[in-house]
């Protein structure tokens, strides 16, 4: 494919015969798909510019967040982080036109669902209504001497409603035989059943089936809905002219009749 190489800095000011440290970081990030390598690539490149500022003297936060769908009227999230070398950790929660909802304080005391206490996992529960848009979570630590360090969007497109899943694909193309089964070296294409039991209706819906299966080659693992209402279940609508609407596999030629295939 194309590759473009384009190295630039500034903007700053620079007097006569003054020095400027200039640092040129070579980086590639990889995504589900074309426009996701995009987004991939614009955290990364947020994450590694945040470790300079560090100087190197610490590692990329972990952090993580878990929903609990059981009241469709509110989503209640678990959010968990470790650092190195942290007194303190805040959570940040942006929308997805990055405008802070919240910060919260997480706690290492066992009791605030962080494991145990003063075991370097910190934790917290946050609770919001369900919103259309996915969020973000970046984390804010403080050292012992007090050194504030900002890592935003460590986590991103976290739904706040759902779940959303899968229930069904169907297979809309195997160019071999026709028979509506997956054959050994098929090229196949899958459209997905989609159910929504959230109260939410989603817009522009991407479905991305992938699988780490050495005997199938992934050529085009994302497909599209443009519409899901609230509490419905929906097929995709095959269109062999339309890539966003299947997702395509090719099978090899040697796999085995009865070969499994997890997706």
């Amino acid at each position: 494919g194309n590759r473009e190489v384009l190295a630039s800095t500034g903007p700053f000011r620079i007097a006569l015969g003054d020095t400027q440290e200039v640092v040129i970081a070579l980086m590639g990030a990889i995504g589900q798909d074309h426009l996701l390598n995009v987004q991939e690539l614009r955290h990364s490149d947020t994450q590694i510019q945040n470790l300079y500022n560090s100087l190197f003297m610490t590692e990329l936060p972990e952090a993580s967040i878990t929903p609990d769908y059981t009241n469709r009227e509110e989503t209640q999230f678990t959010i968990r982080a470790q650092a190195e070398g942290v007194a303190m950790i805040f959570a940040k929660l942006d929308d997805a036109s990055s405008e802070n909802l919240d910060t919260i304080p997480l706690f290492d005391d066992g009791a605030h669902q962080d494991s145990l206490a003063a075991d370097g996992i910190f934790g917290n529960i946050w609770t919001t209504s369900p919103m259309t848009k996915g969020l973000s979570l970046g984390l804010t630590t403080i050292s012992p001497e007090n050194d504030t360090l900002n890592w935003p969007g460590l986590l991103q497109q976290i739904p706040t409603f759902g779940p959303v899943d899968a229930t069904d694909l169907l297979v809309s193309s195997d160019n071999i035989n026709r028979d509506g089964k997956i054959n050994p070296g098929e090229n196949i294409r899958l459209t997905a059943r989609v159910g929504n039991p959230s109260n939410q209706n989603i817009e522009h819906l991407k479905i991305l089936i992938s699988t780490n299966d050495p005997w199938v080659d992934v050529q085009d693992r994302s497909q599209s809905l443009d519409f899901l209402s609230a509490q419905d279940t929906l097929n995709a609508v095959y269109d062999a002219q339309n890539p966003q609407t299947f997702s395509a596999f090719q099978i090899a030629a040697d796999a085995s009749e009865d070969h499994l295939i997890e997706l």
